[in-house]
């Protein structure tokens, strides 16, 4: 696998653009990315932990999501 380097910002919106292709019925949302102390299992040193919408609070993670 061929790893790149990315921002917050560039992985929330890649991650909001293919919420939206495979959920369009949740319209715009925000990820909260979180960094992890440790990579995980995969190499990933990040994770969602939660949603923003604009019209609505925060919401927790779920896994159909992460």
């Amino acid at each position: 696998m061929n790893r790149q380097l990315k921002t917050f910002e560039q992985l929330r919106a890649l991650i909001a653009q293919e919420v939206l292709l495979q959920q369009p019925t949740f319209g715009v949302v925000e990820p909260r990315l979180i960094a992890l102390p440790e990579r995980d299992a995969s190499g990933c040193n990040w994770a969602v932990g939660g949603w923003a919408a604009p019209c609505g609070p925060e919401r927790e993670s779920c896994p159909q999501l992460l």
